[in-house]
């Protein structure tokens, strides 16, 4: 998921239902014993369709039941940490305003 997530990259990942995945989610997933983070492209009959925001790697179709989690945060030194206090504090005002 270059260029936004860097080798020295820490990332949050949050456990998730299937049913709250959508289009756009960074989701953790696990192909044999590797693990991999993509963007979800679709959803489709219980399978997802993933692609980097690159596009150097071509869509994979994942089982849904591979999804270990979605990327909650990620923290890129000084400016992922902000991003980080920023998300978190917009995701507070979207879930108060439901």
């Amino acid at each position: 998921m270059s260029p936004l997530i860097k080798a020295e990259s820490y990332v949050w990942i949050e456990e998730m239902s299937p049913e709250g995945l959508r289009c756009g989610d960074m989701v953790l997933y696990k192909i044999n014993e590797s693990k991999f983070i993509h963007r979800i492209k679709s959803i489709r009959d219980g399978k997802i369709i993933v692609n980097d925001d690159t596009g150097v790697i071509q869509e994979q179709i994942i089982d849904i039941e591979n999804v270990l989690g979605r990327v909650n945060s990620l923290f890129n030194g000084y400016t992922g940490l902000i991003y980080n206090k920023l998300a978190l504090g917009l995701r507070k005002i979207l879930n108060n305003a439901q």
